[in-house]
């Protein structure tokens, strides 16, 4: 069976070093798939990263850059290595020099490459790559993975070699962008990081209703999946291609092109009074709404279809109950 699919989004510039990193691949000693997206449009590797991801159909997935490539082990060393709730990262090779990676990822500025043993779903699950950000969407990445609850674990073995002919990454470090975008990255994360020796309360996922510092948002990506909020660290229901659900406003407030907020529908203006003997009438209903007051009639007072209508009565002294109206109204027509 196999359990791994490697994924390499390809920049035209790198096209000519990708037959080193399928190479690799194809010499790995146990058997792995390997999807590749040609990105002639320039949409930036997290784009074709997302693209890949949701065409994985085994149970771990690794980010293969083009530029790099993996020792004939990798897969089976990492595979040996994988515990439930973790991923599995490893030392490398940049040129001759042996780098080591940290005990823990992605915590005090310590940080390990992007190529890593991963669980599919976990890829997924998490939304994949923000293709927002200029560059970086390696440690956003990384960084909501440990948001979520999902560490990695340290394989202390040099299997993978970093080509760094990454021009993106280059031109990224030197310029103005780089700075603010990673000040962005890390306040997104403030304060739910769970990797770093300490652990956070698991936040509790709550059904698709209303809760506090909640709007009605629409869920504008494509596709039916969970999303996790970067504010709130929240996993939220299923949603997508343009479907409702309540999110947190600051979640929406760092993932506007994931949610957009939209205004609930105002229940209608009618308004209940009661006498003595528990008959209601609708009064000054607006217009469209005169069927549910007939509902409500019908509900309260099942015998009287053919007696003369309530007459007006004293409005008694508690609120109108509009939500108890449109319940009852639709339990009348059902």
């Amino acid at each position: 069976m196999t359990e791994i699919t490697f994924i390499t989004s390809v920049a035209p510039y790198h096209k000519d070093l990708l037959q080193r990193a399928i190479n690799s691949v194809e010499a790995q000693t146990v058997k792995c798939e390997h999807l590749i997206y040609y990105d002639g449009e320039r949409r930036g590797p997290a784009y074709g990263r997302n693209a890949l991801l949701q065409q994985v159909k085994t149970p771990y997935v690794v980010i293969l850059d083009a530029d790099d490539w993996i020792n004939p082990v990798f897969a089976e060393r990492t595979l040996a290595h994988i515990k439930p709730g973790h991923y599995v990262y490893t030392d490398w090779w940049n040129d001759e020099t042996r780098k080591e990676a940290p005990a823990l990822p992605w915590c005090g500025g310590k940080w390990h490459i992007m190529t890593s043993l991963l669980p599919t779903d976990w890829a997924r699950g998490i939304g994949g790559f923000d293709e927002l950000l200029p560059a970086a969407e390696d440690t956003d990445f990384y960084m909501r993975l440990c948001a979520a609850g999902l560490c990695g674990l340290h394989l202390p073995e040099p299997l993978f070699h970093y080509g760094g002919e990454g021009m993106r990454a280059k031109a990224f470090y030197g310029s103005d962008q780089h700075e603010p975008t990673m000040l962005m990255i890390r306040d997104r994360y403030k304060g739910i990081m769970g990797c770093c020796g300490q652990k956070t309360q698991p936040v509790t996922p709550p059904p698709n209703e209303e809760f506090e510092g909640a709007v009605l948002a629409r869920a504008i990506y494509v596709g039916n999946r969970q999303e996790r909020g970067y504010a709130t660290g929240i996993l939220y229901d299923r949603a997508g291609n343009g479907s409702l659900i309540w999110v947190h406003r600051d979640d929406i407030a760092l993932r506007r092109n994931h949610w957009e907020e939209v205004q609930p529908p105002a229940p209608p203006d009618t308004k209940i009074i009661r006498n003595g003997e528990n008959h209601a009438q609708a009064t000054a209903p607006a217009e469209g709404v005169h069927e549910l007051a007939a509902a409500v009639e019908r509900v309260w007072n099942p015998h009287r279809q053919d007696e003369p209508s309530v007459t007006s009565a004293t409005p008694a002294s508690v609120e109108p109950d509009v939500r108890a109206v449109i319940a009852l109204g639709r339990r009348s027509g059902s």
